[in-house]
C-alpha cells in the first residue's frame, strides 16, 4: 500500500483524488476562458498539505515528523501565509537547517497548534530552501458566470484536457468533433501544456467500447503505454497524442471538426 500510495490513508488518498479533480475542472475553467477571451483569474485558496517529503532517516524537527497531511499552515516564522505566494517569499528568505515556528490548523480545530520544523534544501537545488511539504492546488477560478462540470463521484486530474475541449465546444460556434466519437484523457495545465496520466491502456480499452474513433492521450505517456494504446484501438480507433491544447484543436480540425475561431459564448 505504502508503495502505491505513500504515507496517505485511503480516506486520504479519496479526498486527494477528489481535489485534483476540483482543480482539474479550475484550470480546465481558466483555460478555457483564456481561449475564448472571457475574462477569469485565479484566486488562491488556503495553504493546505498535500504530501509530506520524508526522507529514509528524517531528522526529529523535520516537516515528515511535526507536519501532518491537511494540516493548513496559517503563519511562518511569525508571518501570516494565507496563500501559497505569501508562504513562498518568507520560505525563500530562510536557508536550510534553519528552525521556524509554524503556525497550523489541525483536525478541524478552531485554535492552531504551532511546530517547530526545520528547513530542508530542494532535492533538485541544493539552493533552494523547502519546508518539506507539497501543498494542495486550493486555487479557484473567478469567471463572469457560473459554470458547472459533473463528474458525479470521479477522482483524479486526467480529465482536465477533456474539461476544457468541452468547455470550448460549448460556449462557441460550430462543432469542434463534427459529429465524431472522440474520447479524451490527459491532464491541462495553465500554460494549456498536456500531462500524463496512469492507467492509460485500461482507458483505451473503455474508449473503444465506447464505440469512440478517436482517442486522444498525453504526448508524454511512455513509448510502451501509446504503443499499447495503438494496438487496443486496432483499426476502429485511431489514437493520437498531444502535447498541447492547440494539438488536441488541430487534430480535430483534421477529423472534420470545426476550427476553433469563436471568442463569445453561445446564447
Amino acid at each position: 500500500f505504502t508503495e502505491r500510495f505513500g504515507t496517505q490513508t485511503p480516506a486520504q488518498q479519496r479526498a486527494a483524488n477528489s481535489q485534483a479533480m476540483v482543480s482539474s475542472k479550475q484550470i480546465a475553467e481558466f483555460v478555457a476562458f483564456t481561449r475564448l477571451g472571457i475574462e477569469s483569474e485565479f484566486a488562491y485558496g488556503d495553504v493546505v498539505i498535500d504530501e509530506l517529503v520524508c526522507e529514509d532517516a528524517p531528522r526529529p524537527q523535520s516537516a515528515c515528523q511535526q507536519l501532518l497531511i491537511d494540516d493548513v499552515i496559517i503563519t511562518f516564522d511569525g508571518r501570516p501565509t494565507p496563500t501559497l505566494p505569501s508562504l513562498i517569499d518568507v520560505v525563500s528568505a530562510k536557508k536550510p537547517g534553519d528552525v521556524v515556528a509554524i503556525e497550523v490548523l489541525r483536525g478541524g480545530a478552531e485554535e492552531p497548534t504551532t511546530v517547530q520544523v526545520e528547513l530542508i534544501a530542494a532535492p533538485d537545488d541544493s539552493g533552494r530552501t523547502i519546508i518539506g511539504i507539497m501543498p494542495r492546488d486550493t486555487r479557484t477560478v473567478k469567471t463572469p458566470f457560473e459554470i458547472g462540470i459533473d463528474t458525479d463521484s470521479i477522482g483524479g486530474p486526467s480529465g482536465g484536457l477533456a474539461f476544457t475541449l468541452a468547455l470550448l465546444d460549448e460556449l462557441s460556434s460550430g462543432s469542434l468533433t463534427g459529429g465524431t466519437k472522440v474520447a479524451v484523457t490527459g491532464t491541462i495545465n495553465g500554460d494549456e501544456t498536456v500531462g500524463a496520466i496512469g492507467a492509460v491502456r485500461q482507458k483505451a480499452v473503455a474508449a473503444r467500447a465506447a464505440g469512440a474513433r478517436l482517442f486522444l492521450i498525453p504526448a508524454s505517456q511512455s513509448a510502451a503505454d501509446i504503443t499499447a494504446a495503438r494496438k487496443i484501438g486496432g483499426a476502429t480507433m485511431r489514437v493520437e497524442t498531444v502535447a498541447t491544447l492547440q494539438d488536441a484543436l488541430d487534430i480535430l480540425q483534421q477529423i472534420g471538426g470545426d476550427p476553433f475561431v469563436s471568442a463569445t459564448p453561445n446564447d
